[in-house]
């Protein structure tokens, strides 16, 4: 069964952003959102912590000027960001995120860089050796 989609499709589109100490980065990121197109843009989500230049203050700046920048300061975060272990997880991942990928490319047209398989056999590749190497020392 072929999907279509609608010339004029516009998904609705929530950021949300962590931030810390990237004040010299946040205006070109925030200025790259609001130039996207074919999105609705329904909010875009600053969380700041811990920073200890003028990130927070940079974000205001744009939550003053359009209701759809939201700023969250965060004192303690912590953070639990799981990867794989095994080369068995490794490709489980890599297959669910390409069946992703793919699904965007066929409905949007567009297609993420995960999906030249030569970049990924390659990332693959180094992975191992690298745990392989890791593991003649354990």
């Amino acid at each position: 069964m072929k999907r279509y989609i609608k010339k004029d499709f516009c998904p609705i589109v929530s950021i949300g952003i962590p931030v810390y100490n990237e004040a010299e980065n946040i205006k070109e990121l925030a200025e790259s959102i609001l130039a996207q197109k074919n999105i609705n843009l329904r909010e875009v989500i600053f969380i700041v912590s811990g920073c200890t230049d003028d990130s927070a203050a940079v974000v205001k700046g744009f939550v003053e000027k359009d209701a759809r920048f939201k700023l969250y300061y965060v004192r303690k975060a912590l953070v639990y960001n799981k990867c794989p272990i095994t080369v068995k997880d490794l490709f489980i991942q890599r297959v669910r995120i390409f069946w992703g990928h793919l699904d965007i490319k066929t409905r949007l047209g567009y297609a993420v860089g995960s999906m030249d398989l030569k970049l990924v056999a390659e990332v693959t590749f180094i992975y191992m050796i690298k745990n392989l190497h890791f593991l003649e020392y354990v």
